[in-house]
């Protein structure tokens, strides 16, 4: 296969590739300068080497790789790596993140995306994309004509509070007739009943047996046993031991929980929560929003961890709580604790070298295990 054609600017310069380094920084600033301008400032190439010097030496480490013309930034993206288990069977794989094209602003540089992607895949085969917004953005249309499959995580939600979400969820007031309508079903009490019936609808609480949450500062060995038991069951899952939990959310990030799940004596599982109050949220107004951001556990124990990281957040008094999911298991249980499925906007991307390890895609995709986990966590919620 000929390589793909290179967009020349006016001198002629070829594009080539570079490791984000120190003595690009200036150009990286520049570069997120024009691409803001431009109106596409939602992602911004790193502008200091912090991340990928801190990740040298663990069990997911970070590169940032450049478009370059000359010694000027024309695009760039990063690529987390760590081990991710296959039924079983361990094998490194890539995470293309926050990929950023000066094509988006300047014709000439349309061929930037497809000289990173193509870079991407040769340096990890087995390469995926998370998030993107929609599939109507720039990046999932253009991994989707490479040939990439595309699959959107199933995003769930339990309504605690209704009147305020019906109030503050902004997805639900884009109308005026939209916002009559919400406002309506807060105040005369409709919107709690109908939401109270369609949760209890899904939910079903036979045959599981009460477990309970406790915060704990870090991820201990007793996490490596759950990973351990567990691991192989799953058609694709991030290494989840306690050395790569420690790396992605270290005891100095405060901001979110880490639970510990006990089945009378027993660990069953873990999870990963954060509960933020919103302001003024492009999608949560001012609501109390609790995040299942990640998970672990045998899959016979998915529904008691889900209730009992639930009831941790209920009583933290959330008025919403909300999760991405891919795993079908999970997704089950989620909807047995009273969540409800709504629209989502996280995408999976899977290069053709993943998408045919995980053949049947359509198949396999749904027994993976994958959540904000392994995208930006929870930076975003």
């Amino acid at each position: 296969m000929p390589p793909p054609k290179t967009a020349l600017p006016r001198n002629g310069t070829p594009l080539t590739m570079a490791l984000l380094g120190a003595e690009h920084l200036d150009s990286i600033r520049a570069f997120n300068r024009r691409i803001s301008e431009g109106g596409w400032g939602e992602y911004q190439l790193p502008s200091t080497t912090r991340l990928f010097d801190e990740s040298s030496g663990t069990p997911v480490v970070w590169e940032g790789w450049l478009v370059l013309e000359g010694e000027t930034v024309r695009g760039g993206y990063l690529l987390k790596r760590q081990d991710f288990s296959y039924f079983g069977d361990l094998r490194p794989t890539g995470s293309y993140q926050i990929s950023v094209s000066e094509g988006v602003i300047d014709k000439r540089f349309l061929s930037v995306s497809m000289k990173m992607a193509t870079h991407a895949v040769s340096k990890d085969p087995l390469l995926f994309a998370l998030g993107m917004g929609a599939r109507d953005r720039p990046l999932p249309r253009f991994l989707k004509a490479l040939g990439w499959e595309l699959w959107d995580v199933p995003f769930l939600f339990r309504v605690l509070r209704p009147s305020r979400v019906l109030r503050n969820l902004r997805t639900m007031r884009t109308t005026p007739l939209r916002r009559f309508v919400s406002d309506l079903a807060a105040f005369s009490g409709l919107g709690a009943a109908g939401i109270h019936l369609l949760q209890t609808g899904t939910a079903s609480w036979n045959g599981t047996r009460r477990a309970d949450a406790t915060e704990v500062p870090e991820f201990g060995d007793w996490v490596d046993r759950i990973w351990d038991l567990c691991h192989a069951d799953y058609s694709m899952v991030a290494c989840r031991d306690s050395r790569t939990l420690n790396t992605l959310y270290p005891p100095s990030f405060e901001r979110i929980n880490r639970l510990r799940v006990k089945l009378q004596s027993e660990v069953i599982g873990w999870a990963l929560v954060r509960h933020t109050q919103m302001k003024h949220h492009k999608q949560f107004g001012d609501l109390h929003v609790g995040t299942l951001i990640d998970c672990l556990a045998p899959l016979e124990h998915a529904r008691a961890v889900v209730r009992a990281t639930t009831r941790f957040l209920e009583d933290r008094g959330v008025d919403l709580i909300v999760s991405n999911q891919a795993n079908e298991t999970w997704r089950r249980a989620l909807k047995a604790t009273g969540y409800l499925r709504g629209p989502s906007n996280f995408i999976l991307a899977a290069s053709r070298p993943l998408s045919s390890l995980l053949s049947p895609f359509a198949q396999n995709v749904a027994k993976a295990h994958i959540n904000r986990g392994d995208g930006d966590g929870p930076i975003h919620l």
